[in-house]
C-alpha cells in the first residue's frame, strides 16, 4: 500500500529544494515534470519537505511498521537509506545501508527500512553511475491488507465570498487530479462542499457529480463553513463520511495534501482514530516559507507554532516535525472526524475569526497532529488587513474567552487591559474611529448570544466596515506622499531618554502646540511616536496604493477617553454575569435548528 507519492517540482517552479536537492544549474536535471535524467557522479537527495518521510508520526498514530521504499530506475545508481532524528537546535543523520541497481530498462526496486525509533523522518539519496540514468518516481510503502482497513471518506468544505479565480482553480485541479485520475487513492472517496457567500459562483463553473455548490447569505466564515458542513453531513448516508476538511478559499494546494491525509486516516490506530489533521500555511509570496504548522491558542494570545521556518532548508524539515503541543487547527485546513462529534461541529454565528478557536477548545483533548507535505499556500495576512477587523478580534476573542477561558486568566483587568491598550494607540494614531470601534465590541460583546443572533449579519458588517477610514487614491488626500519619508517611518529609531519622557509626559505631544503636518505612517504598523506634535497624518497601504488621513482632535482625544474610562467601570461590573450568560445560551446556538433558522434554509 503506497503511504506517500514521491513528488516532483513543476517545470518553472522556484522552490525545487522543496521536492529534491541536486544540482540545477545550466544542465538542468528535470527532463520533465515526473523524472529526473542525471548525469554521471550526480547526487539527488529526497530529505526534503514533501519526500520525506514523517516515520515518528506514522509510527505514533498509525499501525504503519516496517516502511519500505518503491523506486522506478533506469541505468546505474548507489541507492542509500537514511534517517534524520532532531538534536537540540540541529540534527543527527544516519546511515541506514546501501544498494547498487543496474537495469537497462525501467524497473522497479524495493528497499527496506530497518526498525527505527519513534522520531524524525526518513530519507534516501541517489547517485547515478551512468550518465543519462534515469529516476523515475517511486513512493514509501507499506505490507498491509488494505481489506482489514476502516474505510475513509472525506468531505472537503469550503466557505467562499468573491473569491471565484481561486475557487475554479481549485474544481479544475480537483478535477484533473482525482475525480478524472483513475491512479488517485481519493478518487471515489472525496466529495465537495462550497458556500458560497457572495453568491457570484455559477453552477455549471463548479459542480458536478462530486462538487456541490450552495448560495449563502453573507454569515462570514462561520455561517460558510456551518452552510457547508450541514449540506456534507445531510449526505452522510449517501457519501458514507467519516471525516470533514475545513479549507480556507483563497488558496493553492494539492492533491497529494489530500491524498496524504487520506492514507494516514486509513491507517490510524483504533486508539488514535480521533485525531485532529492540520495542513501547514506556506506563503504564495514566497512559497518555501512556512506562516504556521498547528497553534498554540490562550487567553492571552494565540501563537503560530514553526512560524518563518524555510521548507528548503533540511534542519527546517526535520525541526518541522517535533511535536510542540499545539492545540489549535486554523481551518485554512483543518481535518476531524464527525463519528461521536456530528451533534456538536457547527459554528457559532460571531461572522468573522476564532470560530476555528472555538471549535479545536471544545475538543481540546483531541491530539492535533501536521505532517510535513500536509499544507496549502495562503497570502500572508499581512497583505489581508484591514481597521474593520479589529471590532471581530476583540469582540470574538472576548467571546470565546468567556467560553473557553480559565477563570485565573480571563478576568475584568484582563479586557481593561487589552482594549485599553488598543484604545490609547489609536488616541495617539488620531484614529479615533477605530478607537470608537474597539469601545463598540466591548459594548457589543456585553449584549451576548441573544443579541448577535438576532442581527441581520451582513447589514452589521456592512455598518462595521462603513464605521472606519475608506482608502482613496493618493491624488485625492490633502497630503503629499513622499516614499522616502514613507520608508523612513516605517521602523521606530532609538530616541533619547529626555525626548521619551517629554513625549510621554505629553501623551505624544498632543498637550502641547502643532509642530508638523502630514507625516506619513503605515496602515499595516504605524508607529504613533512619529506623530509627536503633528497635526495630521497620511496613512499608507502599500498593499492597495491608496491611503487616508487623520488629523489631531483634542476635544475628540478627550471624548473617546472618558468614554473608555466609564466603559473600564461597565467591564468590572458586568463580567461576571456576562460570561454566565455566554455559557448558559452556548448551546443552543451551534445547532443545526438554529442555523437554518439563522440562513433561511427552508
Amino acid at each position: 500500500m503506497q503511504l506517500q507519492k514521491l513528488l516532483f517540482p513543476k517545470i518553472g517552479e522556484i522552490a525545487k529544494d522543496m521536492y529534491v536537492r541536486c544540482d540545477f544549474s545550466k544542465n538542468s536535471l528535470i527532463a520533465g515534470e515526473k523524472w529526473l535524467v542525471m548525469k554521471k557522479n550526480q547526487i539527488a537527495y529526497f530529505d526534503t519537505y514533501f519526500n520525506s518521510f514523517s516515520v515518528g508520526k506514522w509510527k505514533k498514530y498509525t499501525i504503519a511498521d516496517t516502511v519500505e521504499l518503491q523506486l522506478t530506475l533506469k541505468g546505474a545508481f548507489e541507492v542509500a537509506l537514511t534517517r534524520f532524528e532532531p538534536n537540540g537546535e540541529g540534527f543527527t543523520k544516519y546511515c541506514l545501508g546501501g544498494e547498487l541497481v543496474v537495469c537497462k530498462e525501467a524497473q522497479e526496486f524495493r528497499f527496506v527500512y530497518p526498525p527505527c525509533p519513534a522520531e524524525g523522518v526518513l530519507a534516501f539519496e541517489i547517485t547515478a553511475f551512468r550518465k543519462n540514468s534515469e529516476f523515475l518516481g517511486g513512493a514509501y510503502c507499506v505490507e498491509i491488507d488494505e481489506s482489514s482497513l476502516p474505510h475513509v471518506n472525506l468531505s472537503l468544505c469550503i466557505c467562499t465570498y468573491k473569491r471565484e479565480e481561486y475557487i475554479k482553480n481549485s474544481v479544475s485541479m480537483l478535477q484533473r487530479d482525482v475525480f478524472r485520475n483513475r491512479d488517485s487513492s481519493l478518487r471515489d472517496h472525496l466529495w465537495v462542499y462550497i458556500a458560497d457567500n457572495g453568491r457570484t459562483l455559477k453552477r455549471d463553473d463548479v459542480e458536478s457529480a462530486r462538487i456541490r455548490l450552495f448560495p449563502n447569505i453573507n454569515a462570514g466564515g462561520s455561517g460558510g463553513f456551518t452552510r457547508a458542513m450541514m449540506e456534507a453531513l445531510a449526505e452522510r448516508e449517501e457519501t458514507g463520511l467519516t471525516h470533514i476538511v475545513l479549507m480556507d478559499d483563497d488558496v493553492e494546494f494539492t492533491a497529494d495534501a489530500l491524498e496524504r491525509t487520506y492514507v494516514f486516516l486509513r491507517l490510524l490506530k483504533p486508539d488514535n482514530r480521533n485525531v485532529m489533521l492540520g495542513g501547514a500555511m506556506l506563503l504564495l509570496d514566497h512559497p518555501s516559507i512556512q506562516h504556521g504548522a498547528g497553534e498554540t491558542w490562550r487567553v492571552d494570545g494565540t501563537v503560530f507554532n514553526k512560524i518563518g521556518l524555510d521548507m528548503r532548508i533540511l534542519a527546517d524539515v526535520i525541526r518541522n516535525e517535533i511535536e510542540d503541543g499545539a492545540n489549535q487547527l486554523a481551518w485554512w485546513f483543518c481535518c476531524f472526524p464527525i463519528s461521536g462529534l456530528q451533534d456538536d461541529i457547527l459554528s457559532i454565528p460571531i461572522f468573522f475569526q476564532y470560530d476555528d478557536i472555538d471549535f479545536n477548545q471544545r475538543y481540546r483533548d483531541m491530539s492535533k497532529v501536521t505532517l510535513n507535505g500536509v499544507c496549502l499556500w495562503h497570502e500572508s495576512f499581512s497583505k489581508k488587513q484591514s481597521l474593520w477587523k479589529e471590532y471581530y478580534a476583540i469582540r470574538n476573542r472576548l467571546i470565546i474567552c468567556a467560553l473557553h477561558g480559565p477563570e485565573a486568566e480571563f478576568t475584568p483587568e484582563f479586557i481593561q487591559q487589552l482594549v485599553g491598550e488598543v484604545v490609547l494607540r489609536n488616541i495617539l494614531l488620531y484614529r479615533y474611529k477605530c478607537a470608537w470601534l474597539a469601545i463598540r465590541a466591548v459594548e457589543d460583546w456585553f449584549k451576548g448570544f441573544d443579541w448577535l443572533a438576532a442581527q441581520d449579519p451582513e447589514a452589521l458588517h456592512r455598518e462595521v466596515m462603513a464605521s472606519v477610514y475608506k482608502l482613496a487614491p493618493l491624488m485625492e488626500l490633502p497630503a503629499a506622499f513622499d516614499r522616502e519619508s514613507y520608508k523612513r517611518n516605517k521602523e521606530w529609531k532609538t530616541e533619547g531618554r529626555v525626548r521619551r519622557f517629554i513625549r510621554r509626559a505629553t501623551l505624544n505631544g498632543l498637550l502641547l502646540p502643532v509642530k508638523r503636518y502630514g507625516v506619513i505612517v503605515s496602515t499595516e504598523n504605524p508607529i504613533h511616536g512619529y506623530l509627536y506634535r503633528a497635526g495630521s497624518a497620511l496613512n499608507y497601504d502599500e498593499e492597495s496604493g491608496r491611503g487616508f488621513m487623520v488629523y489631531r482632535d483634542i476635544k475628540e482625544s478627550l471624548r473617546v477617553w472618558l468614554s473608555w474610562r466609564r466603559l473600564r467601570k461597565e467591564i468590572a461590573r458586568r463580567f461576571a454575569e456576562t460570561v454566565k450568560q455566554y455559557r448558559k445560551t452556548y448551546p443552543q446556538y451551534k445547532t443545526e435548528a438554529f442555523w437554518r433558522g439563522y440562513l433561511g434554509i427552508v
